[in-house]
């Protein structure tokens, strides 16, 4: 009895610790809930937080409670199978009405066609009427009856529901049933699927061996179709990770579009989807769309899927074809200006609201338009608003670097707004924020005042321009002219020119100090050598006394003149005429000069002496492409890190040549710069380089490879507006992605091509074969293995022939010409193939008397 007794009291004190842990348990789950309610109460956009409260909801039993969030999320986002699977599973349990569990299916089967979620639905609805069964079943196959690994499954569970109900017929219905049976199984044989054989067994088998020689016919060209596509069905079953599922399904897509099968390719992408329901991808979506909208053609077709993608995988390009789909399916403005405020939350780059806002804001103009009416209020409210917008979010630079946003706003206030003073002003805007010294833009704001606003406007723009355009200034000059002569008086045309001859007169005397230094250091040859040596003595002297007194002119300039006063010095030096014992005059070789050391920018001091001899190490990166009026002090401010930064300046001008050096204390610092490499300062990338210095008249070693590269690909016809994310985010379905890089202007504008590396050569080839496929931001794209077409060698050695031409004058020959043209002799005559005169008696050697009857 002791026994029974103490095991009694060791599971009651087991019990009171697993009580006590449930306990613990429970209070932390509700802590944990109290957390996660006040997170997505902030942030009602917060998709993880929510599952999560979601989880926590339903560990504590509040059904009510997990149902609410459950609404909030699927209202936002479209939610992937096994979400709405769980929460059916939990209306079952709860035994909810039917009409609730019909909701969620219907639901489900909205934002993804799901195998798992069909199956479900089709035998949960069996237990509701045989008709209702029925129609559940045929929007089955309909939906998901033509994938190759669901086929056989869903057609089966069809098959089997109409032949029990044919087993429980008899006389004429049994007859009409057999018939609509077999058609069942026609239908079920036309599509290429996995267990093809299977159901021809099963065919023949219902049959009892009177199959038709139609569906025969069908079997047998299901069967070849089912051998194209064996190999993808194969690597899909053997893949496990998502990404290859959707790289092989990518191939798989481009496949069936060359069958050109609209249920084909639209059952593919569908399943394509189904197998990212969990990881959105934008790129996806918008393949999908970009070909309901040119190939299928079905405005509702077209809006259901566009709907399903902006609650998915919500994005900027995606909002913008919804927008326009909306427009051709005649939707009412209610309707899609509803969708408006959900759109914009969408923008996370000011290219992605300027091309969202400009969809929109065009949308409401043919609307006005349509109506035949001319308020556009609608419009300029919108303009208004958007420029306020993208200035908000992404500050000053908000409409760099082309000021498009803004040039749309005014030309629409030019010309169909009729409000041309507030178009002035808004250019006036655009030229005092980083356009004032582009031509092209002051002529192209005269021009629009000119014919849309005010002749005095339109000629003091003008006038402005010849001061401050700076790229292209003749430009101006000639627009200005042409203005006074088609517009203006004779007095105004005399003070057009007036202002532009001076204005060409100081551009043209800037450049004279730098004519002057060349003009200077060109001597014409003199007969008499000992005067010419004098010349260059005292040529010399006089630079060397000008590079004592300016200082500053040798920090910034003096390599070149410190080597051309090296190489005078060595011709001065040239041993005087050396005479043999017959008294001529020995030819001399052409004059050798030593190479100059070079004296470079970096090794210069700020007082103008040579660095080499510090023992001080430095870590040096090169930048280049910099604005020329980006200050030392931002640059110190970019470079928080660095010991000094030194731009290189155009000789005493405020301005510098836009690229400089800067020097680190040690070597990591250093390479932590270098990963500052094309960052955007003041809307230009800024490259930073290592300092690696070459030889004058040798070029820079290029950074990238310029050889075949297999596991790189060459991507071109890219949207100028596409980024690094959404490149890697569509390339990345082929296989891991190593390293991405658009090609760029100097401006920092894309050229439309980029190149991405992957990890492996596999991925590359991959990525190849989709490449006619793929689809970003409306654009085709075109992608090949990286294979740079090599430089021809003719293009160097025409610049090579042109460089050695150009200096071919200034070398002398030193001997005489009768002497030559006898060497000439001599020269033809040892080439030919006897090496004799013509008569075959070999040539002498001559004497020196006989070298001094040529000279008498």
């Amino acid at each position: 009895m002791s026994d029974i007794r103490n095991d009694s009291e060791e599971n009651d004190g087991e019990m009171e610790e697993h009580d006590d842990e449930e306990v613990y348990d429970d209070e932390a789950n509700e802590q944990i809930i109290l957390e996660l309610k006040e997170i997505v109460k902030i942030s009602p956009k917060d998709y993880e937080s929510r599952m999560k409260l979601i989880g926590a909801l339903r560990r504590s039993g509040e059904l009510e409670a997990v149902r609410e969030q459950r609404e909030c999320i699927s209202a936002l986002f479209a939610m992937p199978p096994n979400f709405w699977l769980e929460w059916i599973e939990d209306e079952k349990s709860a035994e909810s009405d039917k009409d609730r569990i019909k909701c969620l299916f219907e639901r489900a089967l909205r934002d993804f066609h799901s195998p798992e979620v069909y199956l479900e639905y089709v035998q949960w609805s069996c237990g509701i009427s045989l008709e209702f069964a029925r129609e559940k079943m045929e929007e089955a196959v309909v939906k998901i009856g033509l994938r190759a690994d669901y086929a056989s499954l869903i057609w089966n569970i069809y098959l089997d529901f109409e032949k029990m109900i044919l087993n429980s017929m008899t006389g004429a219905e049994n007859e009409k049933h057999r018939k609509l049976v077999e058609s069942l199984y026609e239908r079920l044989l036309h599509v290429p699927h996995l267990g093809l054989q299977e159901s021809w067994n099963e065919y023949k088998a219902f049959t009892e061996g009177k199959e038709s020689d139609q569906i025969r016919k069908t079997f047998e060209s299901s069967a070849k179709r089912m051998a194209d596509i064996s190999e993808f069905e194969e690597r899909l079953r053997d893949a496990t990770e998502d990404n290859e599922k959707l790289s092989i399904l990518m191939e798989y897509i481009a496949f069936e579009m060359q069958t050109n099968d609209p249920a084909r390719i639209q059952m593919i992408f569908e399943r394509a989807l189904c197998t990212v329901a969990t990881s959105p991808n934008s790129d996806l979506w918008l393949q999908y769309c970009n070909w309901l909208d040119a190939s299928l053609k079905l405005p509702q077709v077209s809006i259901d899927v566009y709907a399903r993608s902006v609650r998915h995988a919500p994005c900027s390009a995606l909002w913008q074809q919804y927008f326009t789909a909306l427009e051709r399916s005649n939707a009412s403005p209610e309707e899609i200006d509803a969708k408006w405020p959900v759109a914009r939350n969408t923008i996370t780059t000011q290219e992605e609201g300027f091309s969202l806002y400009r969809t929109y804001i065009y949308l409401l103009r043919r609307r006005v338009a349509k109506q035949d009416s001319d308020n556009y209020t609608t419009v300029l409210e919108k303009f208004e608003e958007g420029a306020a917008f993208l200035a908000e979010k992404f500050g000053s630079h908000w409409d760099s670097p082309k000021a498009q946003y803004r040039k749309n706003h005014a030309l629409f206030l030019y010309t169909l707004a009729k409000q041309p003073e507030k178009a002035l002003k808004i250019w006036n805007d655009i030229l005092a924020s980083g356009n004032g010294h582009f031509a092209a833009a002051w002529i192209e704001a005269a021009n629009l005042e000119r014919f849309f606003g005010n002749i005095n406007n339109a000629r003091k723009l003008l006038y402005r321009a010849i001061n401050s355009a700076s790229d292209h200034p003749y430009a101006v000059f000639d627009t200005l002219i042409q203005f006074e002569r088609e517009v203006g008086t004779i007095e105004e045309l005399d003070k057009a020119l007036e202002k532009v001859n001076a204005q060409a007169n100081r551009i043209s005397l800037r450049p004279q100090k730098n004519k002057t230094e060349k003009s200077s250091k060109k001597r014409k040859r003199e007969n008499d050598d000992d005067v010419e040596v004098k010349k260059k003595k005292e040529n010399i002297e006089e630079k060397e006394q000008k590079l004592i007194t300016n200082k500053d002119e040798f920090v910034n300039g003096t390599t070149k003149t410190m080597i051309n006063i090296q190489q005078e010095r060595e011709m001065i030096n040239v041993d005087k005429k050396r005479v043999d014992g017959d008294g001529f005059v020995v030819p001399q070789l052409p004059i050798q000069l030593s190479k100059p050391k070079t004296v470079s920018n970096q090794d210069v001091g700020l007082e103008g002496t040579s660095k080499e001899g510090s023992t001080e190490q430095r870590h040096t990166v090169f930048v280049s492409n910099l604005d020329f009026k980006l200050s030392t002090e931002r640059l110190e401010q970019i470079f928080p890190n660095a010991k000094e930064v030194r731009l290189v300046y155009r000789g005493m001008s405020k301005l510098h040549k836009g690229f400089g050096y800067v020097d680190f204390l040690t070597e990591s610092e250093a390479r932590e710069a270098l990963k500052m490499d094309r960052t955007q300062i003041d809307g230009r990338p800024m490259y930073v380089s290592e300092y690696k210095p070459h030889e004058k008249g040798r070029s820079a070693e290029f950074r990238y490879n310029t050889g075949l590269e297999r596991n790189k690909i060459f991507v071109n016809n890219i949207h100028y507006d596409a980024t690094e994310e959404q490149l890697k985010e569509i390339f990345s379905a082929f296989g891991a992605v190593r390293d991405i890089r658009i090609v760029t202007h100097k401006s920092g504008k894309s050229k439309g091509c980029a190149y991405i590396e992957y990890e492996n050569d596999d991925d590359a080839a991959n990525a190849v074969k989709a490449g006619e496929d793929l689809i970003l931001l409306e654009r085709k794209l075109s992608v090949a293995i990286s294979n740079p077409p090599k430089r021809k060698e003719q293009v160097q050695r025409l610049s090579l022939s042109t460089i050695s031409s150009s200096h071919q004058r200034n070398k002398i020959d030193l001997v005489p010409r009768t002497l030559a043209r006898t060497a000439k002799v001599a020269k033809s005559a040892g080439n030919d193939s006897s090496s004799s005169n013509g008569s075959g008696v070999p040539v002498k050697n001559m004497s020196n008397e006989q070298f001094r009857s040529f000279l008498k």
